[in-house]
């Protein structure tokens, strides 16, 4: 009865050693990809920033903080639509809005942000939605992805002008 109680417990030490062993593997390969994913963000030339599905701002990355010259702790728990310019506030609630209505998976949308100096700064942004995953197609999550275009709207504005002057 002894021999087969120990023979038992052995069984039982090897299987948690396993279990163990599994889910810290698991573990170290979840903090890899996390380092690995939030090293990538913070590199990227592009701003990023994740909303939630109200609008709030949860998290930015240090070219999207260059981009409008607001920390991530002045940004974090805003609404998106704060830091655009008052003419953009109303399409970009719409359009983000739309995401929760008619499930709009993304969407791009050209618009002004005020920098933290007041200057007018011209950003695309296309949104993305990032769904719960597996069998659950619900959204969870909005990403936006912010590129300046500030330049290419002054070489735009200029040409129309050099046009209209021509004609």
């Amino acid at each position: 009865y002894r021999a087969a109680l120990a023979i038992e417990n052995c069984r039982l030490f090897e299987s948690l050693h396993a279990e163990i062993t599994e889910r810290l593997s698991a573990k170290q390969a979840l903090a890899i990809s996390e380092k690995r994913f939030r090293s990538i963000c913070e590199s990227v030339t592009v701003g990023i920033k994740v909303l939630d599905l109200d609008g709030k701002i949860l998290q930015t990355n240090y070219a999207f903080q260059s981009m409008i010259g607001y920390s991530e702790e002045a940004l974090v728990g805003n609404q998106f639509h704060k830091f655009l310019h008052p003419e953009d506030v109303r399409p970009a609630i719409k359009l983000f809005q739309d995401v929760k209505a008619k499930g709009t998976p993304s969407f791009r949308f050209e618009h002004r942000t005020v920098h933290k100096d007041q200057s007018i700064v011209w950003v695309k942004t296309i949104f993305t939605v990032i769904t719960r995953g597996n069998e659950d197609q619900s959204p969870a999550l909005v990403v936006g992805i912010v590129e300046n275009i500030t330049e290419q709207k002054r070489i735009e504005m200029e040409m129309a002008e050099l046009n209209s002057r021509m004609q």
